[in-house]
């Protein structure tokens, strides 16, 4: 599947799509992006993105992940 890393709805359709494939035993975050420059030939937005990805989307798929694994475990428990 693609998507934007950094929305909350590519995260939730990551976890959706690995419980419709058996479950989601771990996550492998490669996420990341790169414009091809030194930091010093990189203007702010740029480097703004790449905070983005780096920060928001590792945070956002390990948030979906782990609140999936919590509902799991509830669910094993009772």
């Amino acid at each position: 599947m693609t998507g934007n890393i950094n929305r909350r709805v590519t995260a939730n359709k990551l976890v959706s799509c690995a419980y419709g494939l058996g479950g989601l035993c771990s996550v492998v975050k490669n996420i990341g992006t790169t414009y091809g420059r030194m930091l010093f030939n990189m203007p702010g937005e740029e480097w703004d993105v790449v905070i983005v990805v780096y920060l928001r989307g590792h945070f956002l798929l390990t948030y979906t992940a782990a609140m999936y694994w919590r509902t799991s475990a509830k669910k094993e428990a009772k």
